[in-house]
């Protein structure tokens, strides 16, 4: 009895479901229509393409080293509380610096020198949270700081803890 309702639901679901754009679905003795959205889903499964991605398809596709990126540093890097004029001035040569070593043929690997020239910049503007990363990145690439500028860096981060923690900031 139950196979033969099993299967009058499958056969009127079929039936429905070629008269109607909707998909339907057995359950039982009960059928549940469901509306198929014209909207893709998140996998896109059983959807049309778009004509954007038809028109996409085959062609080649750029490696993101060698896409143009936009210049977004005046949605996020501009504002009287974050830089100074003459702060932000040299952070962009530091960055224009970094950018012209790796458009270099072969790029260039910055030295300990040039790590020295951020780490006084950064010191000098008490951005803690970028020696951290900076150290990183000397790590990285596997330069050694020397001993003076490891004892220099030692105690501005010190200093730093200390200030940090006395003005309630997180580290």
């Amino acid at each position: 009895m139950a196979t033969t309702m099993l299967r009058h639901c499958i056969s009127r679901a079929a039936a429905l479901r070629l008269a109607a754009p909707v998909a339907h679905i057995p359950c039982g003795h009960v059928v549940r229509q469901l509306t198929v959205s014209p909207v893709r889903s998140w996998f896109g499964f059983g959807m049309q393409r778009t004509p954007q991605e038809i028109a996409q398809e085959g062609q080649a596709d750029v490696p993101i080293y060698a896409q143009d990126f936009e210049n977004d540093e005046d949605e996020y890097l501009q504002g009287e509380e974050l830089w100074s004029a003459e702060e932000r001035l040299e952070r962009q040569s530091i960055a224009q610096e970094i950018n012209s070593m790796s458009e270099q043929d072969p790029p260039a690997k910055p030295d300990i020198i040039f790590f020295e020239k951020v780490f006084d910049m950064l010191i000098k503007y008490d951005d803690w949270r970028g020696v951290i990363t900076v150290r990183e990145l000397v790590a990285e690439n596997k330069l050694v700081e020397g001993e003076e500028l490891k004892a220099k860096l030692d105690k501005y981060m010190e200093e730093a803890t200390q200030r940090s923690y006395h003005d309630n900031e997180s580290w």
